[in-house]
């Protein structure tokens, strides 16, 4: 579901969308506490207990926000034409439920579902040259696998910051049919947050922050591309 508008007001351009998704029988990987209420566990010959934590198809789950973008044409300026561009997603919901009667365990701000993530870029553009600056800002979460109603359940509560970086792009349109493009990405080396929850959970593949960051740190990256008409 997605309901929005789009709007122009002389050289500013921009749209706003709500939008809901809900899906079924989704694939996912239960809690501990999920798994136990199910009864998916069992004790084995020196009694330890196993809790099996196998894949299930959810019943339910639930993602609601909001997207914003704003772009304004700044025009000619003396160093080329110049446009600005803000866009971001805010989300109100990051739900499931493990089966239709069951209540809705929501996750939105925790471990590795920040609540909004923004971008804010600057294009030039000067004869067969377009430069462009790009700085990605993503939220921080409380560091818990756990879904928020179970907070007074965690000893420690600690927060993962924001994380955020620019990437730098040139692009060469000299040539007939060609494109070669020249950019540097997480320009300023910035590590993830570190997050304990990977290190304590065997779910995750990560281990020091979540797997939404990449862990390549600053690297470059040349392209080239031909048309053949």
């Amino acid at each position: 579901l997605n309901v929005g508008f789009v709007a122009d007001i002389g050289p500013l351009s921009m749209s706003f969308d709500w939008w809901e998704i809900d899906k079924e029988d989704n694939i996912t990987t239960p809690t501990i506490q999920s798994a136990l209420e199910q009864g998916f566990f069992f004790f084995g010959s020196d009694s330890r207990l196993n809790v099996l934590q196998n894949l299930q198809n959810f019943a339910q789950a639930q993602t609601q926000g909001q997207d914003l973008d704003m772009r304004l044409n700044v025009g000619a300026t003396p160093v080329g034409n110049l446009t600005v561009r803000a866009l971001g997603t805010h989300y109100t919901r990051q739900r499931t439920r493990t089966t239709s009667s069951s209540p809705w365990a929501e996750f939105n701000g925790t471990y590795a579902t920040p609540r909004w993530r923004s971008s804010y870029i600057a294009t030039l553009e000067k004869g067969p040259w377009t430069f462009q600056g790009l700085w990605r800002t993503t939220a921080g979460f409380y560091d818990t696998a756990q879904p928020a109603q179970n907070f007074n359940q965690v000893q420690t509560l600690r927060r993962v910051g924001v994380h955020e970086g620019p990437d730098m792009t040139a692009t060469y349109r000299g040539f007939r049919n060609t494109v070669l493009t020249f950019a540097v990405k997480n320009a300023l080396d910035n590590m993830p947050p570190f997050s304990a929850t990977n290190a304590t959970n065997n779910n995750f593949t990560q281990s020091g922050f979540a797997e939404l960051y990449n862990n390549r740190g600053r690297f470059w990256q040349a392209t080239a591309s031909y048309q053949f008409r």
